[in-house]
């Protein structure tokens, strides 16, 4: 057993509560992205739920998140992720091994939005949408 499974076993409650939120990311990006065509949008998830950095409007980012969260129960995103994912990294192919292994998961489990907190990063609207389960 090499040193890696050990640390890999230890973290991967973390792992998986990120790559669920990297998901849930994704989708409400896809989303906002439709609603709000030209409009840049980035986030970044972590065990808490992600930041979206855009300039769109609050309510549209909770209902985006809302809604992507629904469809992906539902089973009718995964595939929109995995396309806008593979699409974002295309060119980096040690990238989208990890985005499609190990950093984002089309199934958010007990995934829930707790709350969608609005903020500002210099003339950047920036959310945060903390999630739990």
């Amino acid at each position: 057993m090499s040193f890696i499974e050990p640390l890999f076993h230890l973290l991967a409650g973390h792992l998986d509560r990120i790559r669920r939120n990297h998901g849930l990311e994704h989708a409400t990006i896809h989303l906002l992205s439709q609603r709000f065509p030209g409009v840049f949008l980035a986030g970044h998830s972590d065990t808490q739920g992600f930041w979206l950095f855009g300039q769109v409007p609050l309510e549209a980012v909770a209902q985006a998140a809302q809604e992507a969260l629904e469809r992906l129960r539902r089973e009718r995103l995964p595939l929109v992720v995995l396309a806008a994912t593979v699409a974002l990294i295309f060119s980096q192919p040690v990238g989208m091994w990890l985005q499609e292994r190990l950093t984002t998961s089309g199934d958010p489990g007990g995934l829930e939005i707790v709350e969608v907190i609005p903020s500002q990063r210099g003339q950047l609207p920036t959310y945060r949408v903390l999630t739990r389960g």
